[in-house]
């Protein structure tokens, strides 16, 4: 006979959803009040505004589709809160974290409705569990706030993980199981391979669905992502976004900085150490399959990962989409326990298990503590990354003796959008490697994507100095000084010095203006007016560039 709930078992998950609830909304009011950091996500919603102009998913003015945004789908979330009256760094962030409040039920319900025990069937019961462990940490609040696609693709996997461990006990068709691994496809595409591979160890370890219905839902995800390909070749004539073509071809070649895949990885386990630890609580021989069920279809995405340049992967980025691979399955685990109890079974492991799992547990929480910042991982992070060779800076002429002073890049990317690019009329067009937040501000302008992430022709053939100055950038906000064989092959072409005007050290890069420049004027007018904010005391004449040298020599770095 079911058991009745007292009104303390009914009272206290309330209490402790509304802290839960109290203590989400007040870290969004301290991320709202700073504003939105990731100039990535700025990329968005430049493509959303040129959706709503009728521009199609174009980055530029002249239409053509342009498959940079990594997550179709997210950009369909973007698009729908341009609608709101919200500044573009506030809808993006608001929208982050309403994403991340629906993953975060979305892993309750995930739970709730594979829960055998009474009180975890139901999902405000779940919720806490799920949420306070994770609302606390860092990790999750920086990418709940992002604006990336982070949090859908989170919500995405989280639905995933509930509904094939539903699909294995018959309470859900696997076509629609198929149906949400497409989904996943379509926010992240390497989530593909944990959508395939679910249901493959659900069939192979629990032998409770048949081939047919296997076949089924993979059958669906099958069709869904070959549609997708399909659409984006037609539509972007590229199969998969920019980004995938950047990090693993010609791209990064003399780019400074590491990456660091392991690190951000062990990062990601910190973070959700606590479900580590309730796993090595609470599992006991007969439930080995659900644990290899749920984390080992993460575990096969992270190691893809670690073969991916990880560029803006602050935060363990990548990974946090999977929380809900060790987040559920940790508090089935529980429930399995708990139901066990409700059945009157003998809920009390052999002598001396209790103390073993303990321990096992301090050591684990330790380890995940500790791990991330030792030595030895960067030394990981380097195998996999492999060696990388940066190139000697070029070397610019000019008539100071003295640097320029250094300030807050920030604070740099934030006033050459707003005080040199937002003013440009309709059809210029600027050229940068940090373009999120400067093409978010100004749909008006053509953006170059020196990066390539955005930019077909630098993505699928790398870049070529040459191919880029005869398109006629009005201006040049240089490379970023990661990108040190870009930087000096742009330096030193001669079409450079012989058609722009070149400021060395102009807002922490270079920033060059074409001399034939229709709008030349205004932009040096803009410039000045930028100049004399930065730099008071300095003359703009002494950092014009007048020769540069290259030596082109590489050499690896630790």
């Amino acid at each position: 006979m079911e058991k009745v709930m007292s009104w303390k078992s009914k009272a206290w998950p309330i209490v402790l959803v509304l802290l839960t609830a109290a203590w989400w909304v007040t870290d969004l009011k301290r991320f709202y009040s700073t504003g939105l950091s990731f100039d990535d996500a700025y990329m968005f919603w430049r493509y959303a505004l040129h959706l709503r102009e009728g521009l199609g998913w174009s980055w530029n003015l002249d239409g053509i589709p342009t498959y940079g945004q990594t997550s179709l789908l997210w950009g369909v979330v973007v698009w729908a809160l341009t609608f709101l009256p919200l500044s573009m760094g506030h809808a993006l962030m608001v929208g982050s974290w309403l994403t991340s409040g629906a993953a975060l039920v979305a892993m309750a319900r995930a739970v709730s409705w594979n829960a055998r025990s009474l009180y975890l069937s139901r999902t405000w019961h779940v919720l806490p569990l799920v949420a306070l462990p994770i609302v606390v940490s860092r990790v999750f609040l920086f990418n709940a706030s992002s604006g990336m696609d982070t949090m859908l693709g989170l919500l995405m996997n989280a639905l995933l993980v509930g509904m094939v461990l539903a699909w294995s006990q018959g309470k859900v068709r696997g076509e629609w199981v198929g149906f949400v691994g497409g989904l996943c496809f379509v926010t992240r595409p390497e989530s593909v391979l944990a959508a395939v591979a679910m249901p493959v160890l659900v069939w192979w370890l629990e032998r409770n669905v048949s081939k047919k219905d296997l076949a089924r839902l993979l059958c669906v995800i099958g069709v869904m992502v070959v549609a997708d390909l399909v659409f984006a070749k037609l539509y972007f004539h590229t199969l998969l976004p920019l980004g995938f073509y950047m990090k693993s071809m010609h791209a990064y070649e003399g780019y400074a900085a590491r990456q660091h895949p392991v690190s951000s990885a062990m990062s990601f386990f910190s973070a959700c150490g606590i479900f580590l630890i309730a796993m090595v609580v609470f599992a006991r021989r007969k439930d080995l399959r659900l644990l290899v069920i749920c984390t080992a279809p993460a575990l096969l995405i992270f190691v893809y990962l670690f073969t991916v340049t990880q560029i803006m992967g602050f935060a363990a980025r990548y990974y946090v989409p999977y929380f809900a691979f060790f987040a559920v399955p940790a508090i089935l685990l529980l429930d399995r326990r708990l139901a066990d109890r409700d059945a009157g079974e003998l809920l009390a492991d052999p002598p001396g298990v209790p103390l073993m799992r303990y321990a096992a547990a301090g050591i684990v929480l330790y380890f995940v503590q500790m791990m991330y910042p030792l030595q030895w991982m960067t030394r990981v992070d380097k195998v996999f990354e492999g060696r990388k060779f940066i190139y000697d800076n070029a070397v610019c002429s000019i008539l100071a003796s003295r640097p320029l002073p250094e300030g807050d890049s920030l604070q740099a990317l934030n006033d050459v959008a707003e005080m040199l690019v937002r003013p440009l009329p309709k059809g210029a067009t600027v050229a940068a490697t940090e373009v999120g937040y400067l093409g978010g501000v100004a749909p008006q302008v053509n953006v170059i994507d020196l990066a390539g992430l955005n930019d077909s022709q630098i993505a699928l053939n790398g870049f070529n100095s040459a191919a880029f100055l005869a398109r006629k950038p009005d201006l040049i906000w240089m490379p970023h000084v990661q990108y040190t064989y870009e930087r000096g092959l742009l330096f030193t072409d001669p079409s450079l010095l012989r058609d722009y005007v070149f400021i060395d050290g102009a807002a922490f890069y270079g920033i060059a203006i074409r001399k034939d420049s229709p709008y030349r004027a205004q932009i040096e007018a803009e410039m000045q007016a930028y100049w004399d904010k930065q730099y008071p005391g300095y003359a703009m004449s002494d950092y014009v560039v007048r020769s540069v040298s290259w030596d082109r020599q590489k050499h690896e770095v630790d």
